[in-house]
């Protein structure tokens, strides 16, 4: 594989001596060599990570219900493949299927799930799985059940699992289906220590009809506590500007006391919002807002203090038009000039939250993209309907709040992403001391373009380089040349590819066909 880099860089040298004031960036890649995996097996992502491994997981399509899985262990030095194993999820009770696999301390454990329509239940188990046989133990250990009744064909209900940063505890979420038209959400709850020991439980009946809350993220604490955040969407005939509104609901105490936030933010519609915690229980809050419900036009960060459920802080920061205009081509720019003029509402569209993360000074920052599919739907020449399907990943939002609770800066990094699959889209994101790390894919005719209206947008394979976007604590970017994928012989997959939060290696999936690689890339 040294040689295949060593053909990689001189490539680089190559191709880029044509394009004036690029830059290459010095981060340091090791590829481990490429492996065959089958037309039915789907790359699923890194599991997890201890001295020795960088561990995978491949899925199998399979029929019925059941999943077949397969385990990868990686060396995390070489990035060789050490060994693999289909580990078999019915061993024990039949009928199993994957709901995810999570690390806890040196372990690995696979939450599996079981549908019984005999019995119209839903029992969600875990195993641990042994790393040196690399298949599972043998103990099973149930811990949620959902009765679906007369549900089972529209809806069986849904098992969500969380894990506390300190790995003490775990959280399992499970929706009941309603039991009818204009029931309301049931959410049940149960917290286990890491032994998978039951702490306590709740079944909780929310305010609202579960046609209208949508739960968007839910997060365990380092003691315990449980904090339940989710959407309450109005009825279209009477949603506005002051109907948007997130609850959040927070378990503390055994479960024994429920603090409900309404988070409302007066004359401003909440577009996306999301949360964390920090190591004692305040809650962090960041999202975007708008006037109305189709453009988003700044953001908001909240930081509520976890005893006196109290707002400690927050801060609203408008978007100035030239950072909504910034990238648009001369004539949408002149368009969107002239409506902030006559004082219609401008702002940005089609923004999703990606990352939240809280720094050792106790500073702030969060992530959005840009991401929306297009579907065209046509008849072709012999009368036969078609549908074809665009994604788009494209510029990313980094906002910035200072340790004192005030939004410094929003920043937008300019990317075009636009391909009939997602697989190769979006970004990774690597942090490190005062830097974040910005990785994705990019047409390479980019890199000597900083104009975002004249960019060209990453297709696939053809004319694709991996770059690197470094943005440093003053907010200065620098865009850089990481791996050229022709030359390399694959193509990033940013969505599996992941950062761990003890390390400063991003941990990296390419993939061409049906031919895998990991890499590592060194951040400094």
């Amino acid at each position: 594989m040294k040689k295949l880099l060593s053909l990689a860089l001189i490539g680089f040298s190559f191709h880029f001596a044509a394009i004036s004031q690029v830059n290459i960036s010095n981060l340091k890649t090791v590829w481990g060599p490429e492996i065959k995996s089958t037309k039915q097996s789907t790359f699923e992502g890194i599991v997890g990570k201890d001295s020795e491994n960088i561990y995978a997981l491949q899925e199998y399509a399979s029929r019925g219900d059941a999943t077949k899985i397969e385990l990868l262990a990686y060396d995390n030095k070489t990035m060789k493949l050490r060994k693999s194993s289909i580990i078999k999820l019915d061993e024990n009770i039949s009928n199993k299927s994957l709901e995810q696999v999570t690390q806890l301390g040196e372990n690995l454990y696979a939450f599996t799930y079981v549908t019984d329509k005999k019995t119209d239940k839903k029992t969600l188990y875990v195993q641990e799985i042994d790393k040196k046989s690399m298949t599972l133990k043998s103990k099973t250990t149930q811990l949620a059940q959902i009765d679906f009744g007369n549900n089972g064909r529209r809806n069986r209900g849904n098992f969500n699992v969380a894990v506390s940063k300190n790995d003490e505890y775990i959280l399992v979420n499970y929706i009941n289906p309603r039991e009818g038209k204009y029931s309301k959400q049931r959410v049940g709850i149960k917290v286990f220590d890491k032994d998978f020991k039951l702490l306590w439980e709740k079944l909780d009946e929310l305010e609202f009809p579960d046609d209208n809350f949508v739960l968007k993220k839910m997060e365990i604490s380092n003691n315990g506590n449980v904090f339940v955040l989710g959407n309450v969407i109005p009825e279209k005939r009477v949603r506005s500007s002051n109907k948007q509104e997130f609850q959040l609901y927070a378990y503390t105490d055994l479960g024994e006391e429920i603090v409900q936030y309404p988070l409302i933010i007066k004359d401003k519609y909440i577009d996306q919002m999301t949360l964390s915690l920090t190591e004692n229980d305040d809650i962090i809050v960041g999202g975007l807002y708008g006037k109305d419900i189709y453009k988003v036009s700044g953001t908001f960060y909240l930081r509520i203090d976890g005893n006196t459920q109290q707002v400690e802080a927050s801060s609203f920061k408008e978007f100035p038009l030239n950072f909504i205009t910034e990238g648009m081509s001369e004539k949408h720019e002149k368009k969107t000039e002239k409506k902030a003029e006559k004082g219609k509402d401008v702002g940005l569209v089609n923004y999703e939250l990606r990352n939240l993360t809280i720094a050792n000074d106790g500073s702030i920052t969060f992530i959005a993209e840009q991401s929306y599919v297009v579907v065209n739907t046509y008849t072709d020449a012999n009368g036969h309907m078609r549908t074809t399907y665009t994604y788009y990943d494209n510029d990313i939002i980094m906002v910035f709040v200072n340790p004192e609770g005030q939004i410094v800066e929003n920043i937008k990094i300019p990317k075009y992403q636009k391909s009939s699959t997602s697989m190769f889209s979006s970004y990774v994101l690597g942090l490190n001391d005062d830097k974040a790390f910005f990785i994705f894919n990019d047409n390479i005719k980019n890199l000597a373009i900083n104009e975002r209206s004249k960019m060209r947008p990453f297709t696939g394979q053809k004319k694709a380089v991996a770059v690197v976007v470094t943005v440093n604590e003053d907010g200065k970017q620098r865009k850089s040349a990481l791996f050229n994928a022709k030359e390399v012989g694959t193509l990033l997959r940013p969505k599996v590819s992941k950062q761990f939060e003890s390390g400063d290696e991003i941990y990296i999936v390419g993939q061409k066909g049906k031919k895998l690689s990991l890499g590592r890339i060194t951040l400094d």
